[in-house]
């Protein structure tokens, strides 16, 4: 209880003190307020007394300015209207003048223009009357030898034209028989040169077949050979492992043949041969399939034939 008073004493103080203290401040606030618009006040009617004489004097000067201004503005409009007015009078006497003088020269000058232009119009109409007169008959003239001139040579433009239009014909005709001619050899010998290298490729391609085959044979062979040899292998071994685990498991060594030893050699034989059967029988299918696909001389003989038939078909379209 003892720290709780004195706590609660010393927030009274406090209180106190900041009332007094806040107090205080605004004595002194209303103090330099007061202080402040009283000076406010001397200063604004100080500046207005020296605002008023300033514009006082300032209204002064501008009325006697303007009065100055307007003095000398009418003088010198008074002095300028005389000024102007006497060269407007001298301007209207020399613009009367020269507009006189103008007219009076224009007049003459075109009068005798008139003359003139007339005299240059009649010669012109009688030049022009005497060109357009040789004109016509230097026309006429060139057109009848013009005329002479263009019959001959469309005489012989058309003569030219018929005789290299025939020349032409002539050395066309000639042109395709030899053309005819060459292209009927050219596709005959094309036709002999393609029968006889596709039939040597058919012959090589049956050759290079049955050759293959009989390696592939070989090869497939070599392969189940090694394939069986492996498998009988692996057979052997696991039977030895089967037996050694069922010896070492009851004690005794089993007196039982070695199955895979027994199975071994059937399986084997049996396998290579059937692959050895197979094989054969697929060469000889190749050696079939390369006698069918080679060209016999006898439809060799007749390919000739028809191609020489050809030959003599196109010579006579050719003569045609």
């Amino acid at each position: 209880m003892g720290r709780l008073t004195d706590d609660m004493i010393r927030l009274r103080g406090d209180i106190d003190n900041s009332r007094s203290s806040r107090l205080n401040q605004q004595k002194e606030l209303q103090i330099s307020v007061k202080t402040q618009l009283s000076e406010l006040a001397s200063t604004r009617f100080n500046n207005g007394k020296r605002d008023a004489t300033a514009r006082a004097n300032f209204v002064n000067d501008l009325s006697k300015s303007t009065s100055n201004l307007l003095s000398n503005f009418g003088s010198d409009r008074v002095s300028m209207g005389k000024r102007t007015a006497a060269e407007r009078a001298n301007f209207i006497d020399d613009l009367s003048k020269s507009t006189s003088n103008l007219l009076s020269n224009f007049g003459s000058d075109r009068v005798s223009m008139g003359k003139r232009t007339a005299a240059e119009r009649a010669n012109f109409i009688d030049d022009l009357s005497k060109s357009t007169s040789n004109l016509l008959s230097n026309f006429g003239s060139d057109r009848v030898s013009m005329g002479k001139r263009t019959a001959a040579e469309r005489a012989n433009f058309i003569d030219d034209l018929s005789k290299s239009t025939s020349n032409l014909l002539s050395n066309f005709g000639s042109d395709r028989v030899s053309m005819g001619k060459r292209t009927a050899a050219e596709r005959a010998n094309f036709i002999d040169d393609l029968s006889k290298s596709t039939s040597n490729l058919l012959s090589n391609f049956g050759s290079d077949r049955v050759s293959m085959g009989k390696r592939t044979a070989a090869e497939r062979a070599d392969f189940v050979s090694n394939m069986s040899n492996s498998v009988s292998a692996f057979i052997n071994a696991a039977a030895k492992d089967r037996a050694d685990a069922h010896a070492v498991f009851f004690g005794t060594v089993s007196k039982k043949k070695n199955i895979a030893q027994v199975l071994e050699p059937s399986i084997t034989a049996t396998v290579i041969e059937e692959t050895v059967a197979h094989e054969l029988r697929n060469v000889e299918q190749i050696q079939e399939s390369t006698e069918v696909l080679q060209v016999p001389q006898s439809e060799q003989a007749s390919s000739d034939n028809e191609s020489k038939k050809t030959k003599g078909s196109t010579a006579k379209k050719s003569k045609h």
